[in-house]
């Protein structure tokens, strides 16, 4: 898969956040289930979205920083580090 579909694809979750934390935002306001936790879980996952379209945007905004991070993304150092990172967390 290229890096510029993948980044597609990231930049659609991020927006399937905003949406789903709005969507739980508003869930909390107009229902009369008060649970406060929808709340904010929403506002996490609306600023987390914010956030990644922010870093989409400023990844796509030079081809040099594009290709900085396509470098970084596919640097087989960097790939064995996040694998052996991501299997020690799960393991605990």
């Amino acid at each position: 898969m290229s890096f510029e579909k993948k980044l597609k694809i990231r930049l659609g979750f991020s927006i399937g956040c905003i949406v789903s934390g709005i969507a739980l935002i508003v869930l909390f306001c107009v229902t009369s289930l008060k649970n406060e936790f929808l709340s904010y879980y929403g506002i996490a996952l609306v600023a987390i979205g914010f956030a990644n379209v922010r870093r989409y945007f400023l990844v796509t905004k030079s081809d040099e920083s594009f290709k900085r991070q396509e470098i970084a993304e596919n640097d087989e150092r960097n790939i064995s580090i996040v694998l052996k990172a991501r299997n020690f967390a799960l393991t605990l």
